[in-house]
């Protein structure tokens, strides 16, 4: 599985290793993924992680909080970070790069 490798490579290195993983996709006639969402297990809570190569996903990550989330525009480089409050203020953070 190459699709959606940023997104849980993201996860992993956030969160690290979930307790148990489950997936969901969608295939092409050729058997390619086209788009899935996984699901990651944690004890205190659940990642879910969406991706496609045929439809329109409007943000590249999120991850959501009771009082917050956290939208990311770019997984695979890390760019483009800004939380979002309950209030709707957004707040950019900058980051130098992925490694």
């Amino acid at each position: 599985m190459d699709m959606g490798i940023y997104c849980v490579e993201l996860l992993l290195e956030v969160f690290g290793d979930p307790k148990s993983i489950s997936l969901n996709c969608k295939k092409l006639s050729n058997e390619f993924m086209a788009s899935g969402k996984i699901v990651a297990f944690y004890d205190e809570f659940k990642a879910t992680l969406l991706f496609s190569k045929v439809e329109d996903i409007s943000v590249s990550g999120e991850i959501v909080f009771k009082s917050a989330r956290v939208n990311i525009d770019n997984c695979a480089n890390l760019s483009n970070i800004f939380i979002v409050n309950q209030d709707g203020k957004h707040s950019y953070l900058k980051f130098n790069g992925s490694d």
